[in-house]
């Protein structure tokens, strides 16, 4: 399984691929008169991969330049599944959005805290945030990606409470790496979190457009694992083979 976690500033997304060739993406980036992440670096990513089409499309909470980069991604690739923190009925590019999913026939999921997306016999993703669904797009998205004995924990940006109910998951989130966007400002639980989760690779996307503490020392010495920043490298390429540790690939 390889999975490439993309640099596009304070944005996220990311592209899985198994040895089968069942595939997904994480969100899309921005599309504004200032950026097309989509062009940029998505699109450049599915043809070296050489992939025609996503089974699943995952999408987190974000404002409306997010989701036109999610409805640009819809037009411009074939997806089947659409798994999704919800849409905000009186927005017009979710409108818009909805209106592209019945004219492609995508299916579309809500997703719900103990959801799980089971991609091969030894593969799949669990949801384990958002707790419940909410309209004002404020939900957060959290899960879990195993493939055999390698395991990625994939964070949003979460609030105290949202910490407190991972950390209340005790096992359930101990994973080989940890995902997470830059953070503006460490919860009073992050430490008890990090623990709990006990990763020996952290990937942080979002340092380059983040002006606020910690800074990227602090963030080091603070954490018992190997750092990885997106924007000092381009992307983080994983392979996982279910069995042995991760190998970091090299990104050209």
């Amino acid at each position: 399984m390889d999975i490439i976690f993309l640099d596009l500033g304070a944005n996220e997304s990311a592209i899985i691929k198994n040895s089968d060739d069942k595939s997904i993406l994480i969100n899309a980036g921005v599309i504004s008169m200032f950026a097309n992440d989509l062009n940029r670096k998505i699109l450049p990513t599915i043809k070296y991969l050489n992939l025609k089409k996503f089974d699943w499309l995952i999408k987190s909470n974000g404002n409306s330049n997010h989701q036109i980069g999610i409805a640009k991604a819809i037009e411009t690739i074939p997806i089947d599944t659409i798994w999704d923190v919800g849409l905000d009925s009186d927005s017009w590019i979710d409108e818009y959005i909805r209106n592209l999913i019945e004219l492609k026939n995508i299916n579309y999921n809500v997703i719900q805290r103990g959801d799980v997306i089971r991609i091969d016999r030894q593969s799949y993703i669990q949801f384990l945030l958002p707790v419940e669904h909410n309209q004002s797009q404020n939900s957060t998205l959290a899960m879990k990606i195993v493939n055999g004995s390698n395991s990625i924990l994939f964070i949003d940006k979460l609030t105290d409470a949202d910490f407190e109910i991972l950390i209340n998951d005790g096992e359930v989130i101990k994973s080989d790496v940890l995902k997470m966007i830059y953070p503006k400002k460490l919860p009073n639980n992050f430490s008890e979190f990090i623990q709990t989760v006990n990763a020996k690779m952290i990937i942080i996307t979002g340092a380059r457009t983040s002006k606020s503490s910690p800074t990227q020392y602090e963030l080091s010495d603070m954490f018992d694992a190997e750092l990885f920043f997106t924007d000092s490298v381009g992307a983080v390429w994983l392979f996982s083979d279910g069995k042995n540790p991760f190998e970091v690939k090299e990104w050209k």
